[in-house]
């Protein structure tokens, strides 16, 4: 989440509170925010900018976000200001562009080593799974609607800090990294889905547990959400459990 979605998020989150006691008393003025709820406002708006790890002065950042709660005239310029939000800006997307550099670095690595073990089975270029158990069921097709339980996580994370270790875990049948996203059953059409499960889901039996690996490029790419970071290859441990 960058600067303005924080900003954005806080400001539609005061008009939220706003709009509630409007509502409630039916008069614009007066309104009283209790120290609870104020604590609130502020964790949030500093979870928001710790999240996102600026190395900021947390002693100059209070004194800012007090001098404009109180109405203070800032102590830097209009001019300053609008410098000072640019450079932390292009500093943002700086960082952003290194950290999708080093994961395409890591992902690219990880998926090479994948494609040489023995067992995994190659769907596509830098799309690949393990069968952990082979169910006996039909196979969906690529306009299937698809009832599965699945765990979702980023296994080259694991890798650029271990190698050894993460390949030893795969070749074990293990699902490695910190998981962005599970269910224990949810239904929906392949069409609808990332590249790497239009690929590989046909190919698996119904009743079948397997572990799917995707490249960047087959999966979210550049764009993937924040919670999984930008050209971040991704693993699937998913048992099928029917198709329509």
């Amino acid at each position: 989440m960058n600067l303005k979605k924080i900003m954005a998020l806080t400001s539609c989150s005061l008009i939220g509170l706003t709009a509630t006691a409007y509502s409630d008393t039916n008069t614009p003025s007066g309104i009283k925010v209790g120290s609870q709820a104020s604590y609130t406002i502020g964790y949030q708006i500093g979870s928001g900018i710790a999240n996102q790890n600026f190395g900021i002065d947390n002693a100059k950042a209070a004194e800012g976000f007090e001098d404009a709660i109180k109405g203070n005239k800032p102590k830097l310029s209009e001019d300053q200001i609008q410098k000072n939000m640019q450079e932390l800006k292009n500093t943002l997307i700086k960082k952003q562009v290194d950290i999708a550099k080093q994961n395409k670095s890591n992902s690219e690595k990880l998926i090479s080593e994948i494609s040489k073990i023995d067992g995994i089975t190659k769907v596509d270029d830098g799309v690949y799974y393990q069968m952990i158990k082979k169910g006996n069921g039909k196979k969906p097709n690529a306009d299937s609607k698809v009832t599965i339980a699945y765990d979702g996580t980023t296994p080259a994370v694991v890798y650029a800090k271990d190698s050894q270790k993460a390949i030893k875990a795969i070749k074990d049948g293990k699902l490695i990294g910190s998981s962005f996203d599970s269910s224990e059953g949810v239904s929906f059409p392949l069409t609808n889905l990332i590249q790497c499960w239009k690929d590989a889901i046909p190919q698996i039996p119904t009743g079948s547990t397997v572990i799917l690996y995707c490249a960047p490029d087959t999966a979210y790419g550049t764009r993937a959400p924040a919670a999984i970071g930008p050209n971040q290859a991704l693993s699937f441990k998913i048992t099928l459990k029917s198709f329509s």
